[in-house]
């Protein structure tokens, strides 16, 4: 009875191993080197062809890809794919890259992520409707729920955020936005930008056209529409205006026209500077200060606490030395000996108190 035992457990297993062995030969020969699971494991139209190396997992998918080393999983997706070129592309959700016939090396997670991409290639959009309307764009990166859901044909964009860069539509190009609905557009159509560096919470909110923008902090920039080349940096801090170009505001403190590069104007508290560097208040030195020339709007006065300007003298061509005789007409000398200031080339004369 013992010996029977050991007989028919010895079978069995040799039984079950030819079993599994003819289960794999099958596989091997029939499915070959794509694997489809969309309710039932079927080898409809599966090739054998050591260049595939597919995996398929949902309903209504596509399995008759010519393109290699594709993963497709979820309803659908990347149905078109169908081209041999379409090669290393990751599909995951609902229609995830459903149109994609030639595009290689993406990667898209989530409902219609890149859904209408067509050619596009090393691409990454990962959220629902994360760059949905992408047709033919190159090396974006969009992360967030539609973000560039949008865009069609522009390329080397990041957009990390809610709906960051939603409306940057159709052809925006190289441009950088992390944040809520930060670069978004305003879901505005019709529009393209580019180059922008756009950080914070709906900062650069209504971009449209601008380019070239530096809008960091929170709803920095955000009325700026078609400016560009401004430097916007602070909490709710904005240019002059929706269209203001070559601007600078940091903190609401210090500004700046940058209009030329051989002219630029810095200003403190000053919002329109109109010289190299403009103070509008009280400026304090508390070292050594160098200047070449001086224009005094008002008059000067001397003490230990240094220079007090009100109004009504200017000086134009400079002062005459002490020791010498009065020189250009206009400038001023001061007299030593007399205790006064005098004004060349007239009979003004001032006494020193």
């Amino acid at each position: 009875m013992k010996n029977n035992k050991q007989f028919f457990g010895v079978f069995f297993s040799v039984l079950i191993c030819v079993f599994v062995f003819g289960v794999i030969v099958y596989a091997t020969t029939t499915i070959g080197d794509n694997i489809s699971a969309g309710g039932t494991l079927s080898g409809t139209n599966f090739s054998t062809n050591a260049t595939y190396y597919n995996t398929f997992v949902g309903t209504g998918i596509e399995t008759t890809t010519t393109g290699s080393w594709n993963t497709f999983v979820g309803y659908q997706a990347g149905y078109q794919n169908d081209d041999g070129a379409a090669d290393q592309n990751t599909a995951i959700g609902y229609d995830a890259f459903y149109l994609n016939n030639t595009g290689q090396r993406n990667t898209a997670a989530g409902t219609y992520a890149l859904s209408n991409s067509v050619s596009g290639d090393y691409n990454v959009a990962i959220g629902s409707y994360a760059m949905e309307l992408n047709t033919t764009g190159d090396y974006n990166v969009a992360v967030g729920d539609s973000a560039l859901d949008w865009n069609e044909t522009g390329s080397y964009n990041v957009a990390i955020g809610w709906s960051a860069m939603l409306g940057a539509w159709p052809a925006s190009t190289a441009n950088t936005a992390v944040g809520y609905r930060a670069g978004d557009g305003n879901n505005s159509t019709g529009y393209s930008s580019s180059n922008n560096s756009i950080f914070g919470y709906k900062s650069g909110f209504n971009v449209r056209t601008g380019s070239k923008n530096i809008l960091v902090g929170y709803q920095a920039g955000d009325a700026l529409t078609y400016g560009s080349n401004n430097i916007v940096i602070g909490y709710d801090i904005d240019t002059l205006s929706a269209t203001a170009d070559n601007y600078m505001n940091i903190g609401g403190l210090i500004f700046g026209d940058l209009s030329t590069a051989s002219a630029k104007y810095l200003g403190i508290l000053d919002s329109s500077p109109a010289y190299t560097l403009s103070v509008d208040g009280t400026a304090s030195v508390s070292d050594t200060m160098y200047v070449k020339d001086i224009y005094f709007s008002g008059v000067a006065s001397v003490s230990s606490s240094g220079i007090r300007l009100d109004d009504g003298v200017m000086i134009t061509t400079g002062i005459a030395s002490p020791s010498g005789d009065c020189g250009t007409s206009g400038s001023l000398f001061i007299d030593k000996v007399n205790a006064g200031l005098y004004m060349c080339g007239t009979d003004a004369r001032w006494n020193v108190k």
